[in-house]
């Protein structure tokens, strides 16, 4: 009996793994690939509080943004 419980606990806990796992998928957007363009987006500077979108430096050979994570 306790066999049986267990393989049913088993097959249920998969059963959900699977289904949220397709769900994630279904749902994930496009992934962007080596290339090409990134979509434009906007932050403000921690430092002036300004502002600044991507678009902005168009002309800029390298852009570099750097995320760090908050306390």
């Amino acid at each position: 009996m306790q066999k049986n419980r267990m393989t049913q606990a088993l097959v249920i806990a998969l059963a959900v793994l699977l289904v949220t796992a397709w769900t994630n998928l279904a749902a994930a957007p496009d992934k962007l690939k080596p290339g090409d363009k990134a979509p434009d987006f906007t932050l403000k500077d921690v430092n002036t509080g300004k502002m600044v979108t991507l678009s902005d430096f168009t002309n800029k050979k390298i852009v570099i943004v750097h995320f760090w994570k908050a306390k």
